[in-house]
Order: C-alpha cells, then sequence, then structure tokens
C-alpha cells in the first residue's frame, strides 16, 4: 500500500481482525476481500502466485477454506507490474482476480460491492497488505501489515 507522503505510515496500520473479511495467501503479502460467500477479490498480481499444484487454503475467522479455482481477469497482462509504470503500461492492464472457495464462509459479513454511478466525491477505503511506502520514496519493503487509507474520488470513468 503506498501512502501519502504527507501521512504517517503509522496512522495506516490496523488491527487484522477488526476486518474479518480480510485474508491473506500463504500468510505473506497480499490481501483478498470477501465478497460472496465463496469469492475473494484480490490483485490478479498475487493470485497468479497461488499454486496450481497442489491445493492450497484461506484462513477466515481462524477457519481455513479451500481453494477451489482462480479466476484472473482477461484483461490483465502477465509482467506488468515489473514494467515502467506509465499511462500506457497501466492503461492496457485490469489487476483484478476472483478466488473460488470450496465451501462457503460463514459468519463474516461481507463487503458489498458497488453498483452506483455516484462515486465523484464519494469517500473510498482502500485496505492492503504487501509492499508498503509512500508517493516521495515509493516502495519501502513488504511487512505483511494490513493498512488501511481512505480518499476522496474527484474523477470518474463511468
Amino acid at each position: 500500500m503506498i501512502i501519502r507522503h504527507d501521512r504517517s505510515d503509522r496512522q495506516s496500520l490496523v488491527d487484522l481482525c477488526k476486518w474479518p473479511a480480510i485474508t491473506s495467501f500463504f500468510r505473506g503479502p497480499g490481501a483478498a476481500s470477501l465478497i460472496a460467500p465463496t469469492w475473494l477479490l484480490t490483485a490478479a498480481h498475487v493470485a497468479r502466485r497461488i499454486p496450481t499444484d497442489h491445493r492450497s487454503h484461506v484462513e477466515l475467522r481462524e477457519k481455513r477454506y479451500a481453494i477451489a479455482r482462480v479466476i484472473l481477469h482477461p484483461a490483465w497482462r502477465a509482467g506488468w507490474e515489473a514494467e515502467e509504470e506509465d499511462e500506457d503500461t497501466i492503461g492496457d492492464t485490469v489487476d483484478l482476480a476472483l478466488v473460488e472457495l470450496d465451501a462457503p464462509v460463514e459468519d463474516v459479513r461481507l463487503f458489498p460491492l458497488y453498483s452506483g454511478s455516484d462515486e465523484t466525491g464519494q469517500e473510498v477505503m482502500l485496505l492492503g497488505a504487501g509492499q508498503y511506502g509512500n508517493g516521495l520514496e515509493g516502495v519501502r519493503g513488504s511487512d505483511r501489515q494490513l493498512r488501511r487509507v481512505t480518499n476522496i474520488v474527484d474523477e470518474s470513468d463511468a
């Protein structure tokens, strides 16, 4: 999670226990949000690392759920994150993936999907784990901590 340079990284850290619909893969970097009883939404660059040659699991509320399958967005372009990030590079990929679980998750409140069209002026919240840093210094490392930031949408393409 890259935060604003004029904000303290300490202010963005949150307790994972307070966000039971968030999980990580392999107890490592990258996070996923529970959006339906058997579906997680995550970044394609994270999901592509989920092994397909053996059974993988995630934990939600201290219970293990087997991963049934991973679906990368069809417009995701492998290798884009290693390239120089400019408008041309970012514009032609969609870094999203769905992860299906073998069994439904119970007793966890789902993150609702936004279906409106009035996002301009709205506050958005982002939760993430993995690499961290700020807008001036760039990536500073990866510490597996969950971070939360908010921002206001000032323009929308929708």
